[in-house]
C-alpha cells in the first residue's frame, strides 16, 4: 500500500484550523503497570524482551481510549506533503515569525490549544480534557527510522514528548481511522521520571514495559533519540535514549524493548509529535512543552 493509499481516510477533512478538533478523554499516565485488556499486573524489566508483546501500561487507569467509541471521531486534516517517501527530514523553526504557525509540513491531527513559533522553537500546548494530549505530524513515510528531536519542559510536575514513528495520522479514539504507531515518550510527571518505549493500537496508547529512570528538570534542553527497526516479519525493536543537550551523546541505549504487535509490522508511517499534560494544573491552561531540530533518516 502506498502512502496516499495509506492515508486515504486520514485525509478526508480539510485544515481549516490550527487547532484541529476536540481532544482526547482519558487521565493522566499512571506507572500502575496494568495490561491494558486485562487488568493484569505488569512484569518490570530491563532491556530488550522478545516472544509475545511485553506487559503493558496506559496513560489511565480508565485506558487511553481519548473517546467512547471509533463512531464517535472526527476525520484528520490533509496531508500537505503530498505523500513523501522519504525517510529524511529536519526542522528548526528558522525564520518563522513568533506567534506564526508551524511550517507547513506539520498537520494538527488532534487535542491542539496552541501550535505557534516562538523565538525559534515549536511550542505546543494541549487542549484540557480527562486525557490532554496534543499531536502534531507531518507525513514523512519511513518504515525504519532514526530520528531525534530536543525538547524543554516549562512545568516539572506535569509534561511529558513523546516522539512517534509509523504513527498513521489519527489521534487516539477521535479519529477515523484510530491512532496507531511506536514511539519514545519521555515523561517529568512519573515517580520515577525517565524515558519509556510505547505503541498506539486503535487509538490505545500502551507502554511497553517500565519506564527507564532518568531525571528531567525544567527549563533545560534535552535531547531525545528514537530508533525503529523491523528485526523480522513479526518483530520491531524500538530503541530510546534522551541526554542533557549540553552534554555528549550517551553510547548506550537507555530503553530498548522488542514487539510484535501484527498491525505495527513491516508497515510505513509518519513522523509525529506528542506534548502532554498530566492534570489540568489546577484548572490553569496546560503548560507549554518546546521543540527544536528535529531530524529523521533511515535506520541503518
Amino acid at each position: 500500500m502506498d502512502l496516499m493509499q495509506r492515508y486515504a481516510a486520514p485525509c478526508l477533512a480539510v485544515m481549516l484550523s490550527v487547532g484541529c478538533g476536540d481532544p482526547d478523554s482519558a487521565g493522566e499516565d499512571t506507572d500502575a503497570g496494568t495490561d491494558a485488556a486485562t487488568g493484569s499486573e505488569s512484569a518490570s524489566t530491563n532491556g530488550p524482551t522478545s516472544g509475545t508483546n511485553p506487559s503493558t501500561d496506559t496513560m489511565n487507569d480508565e485506558g487511553s481510549s481519548g473517546g467512547s467509541s471509533a463512531d464517535e471521531t472526527t476525520d484528520p486534516t490533509d496531508d500537505p506533503t503530498g505523500g513523501a517517501s522519504d525517510c529524511d527530514f529536519s526542522e528548526d523553526f528558522e525564520g518563522v515569525a513568533n506567534g506564526d504557525p508551524w511550517p507547513s509540513a506539520w498537520v494538527p491531527v488532534g487535542g491542539v490549544a496552541l501550535a505557534d513559533v516562538q523565538d525559534g522553537w515549536g511550542r505546543l500546548r494541549p487542549e484540557l480534557s480527562d486525557y490532554s494530549l496534543a499531536r502534531m505530524v507531518t507525513f514523512i513515510d519511513c518504515p525504519e527510522i532514526d530520528t531525534s528531536l530536543t525538547f524543554m519542559f516549562t512545568d516539572q510536575n506535569t509534561q511529558g514528548v513523546g516522539l512517534y514513528a509509523r504513527q498513521n495520522g489519527g489521534h487516539l479514539r477521535e479519529t477515523d481511522p484510530t491512532g496507531e504507531g511506536y514511539a519514545a515518550f519521555a515523561e517529568s510527571f512519573r515517580d520515577p521520571a525517565g524515558i519509556g518505549a510505547w505503541r498506539e493500537v486503535d487509538g490505545q496508547e500502551q507502554r511497553i514495559d517500565n519506564t527507564e529512570r532518568f531525571e528531567i528538570q525544567v527549563n533545560v534542553e534535552y535531547r531525545m533519540r528514537f530508533r525503529l527497526t523491523q528485526v523480522d516479519d513479526a518483530t520491531s525493536l524500538l530503541q530510546g535514549k534522551i541526554w542533557p543537550l549540553a552534554e555528549a551523546e550517551p553510547d548506550a541505549w537507555t530503553v530498548e524493548r522488542m514487539d510484535d504487535t501484527a498491525s505495527l509490522q513491516g508497515v510505513g508511517g509518519a513522523l509525529a509529535v506528542d506534548a502532554w499534560a498530566r492534570d489540568a494544573a489546577e484548572g490553569n491552561d496546560a503548560a507549554d512543552l518546546l521543540f527544536d531540530d528535529i531530524v529523521s533518516t533511515a535506520a541503518r
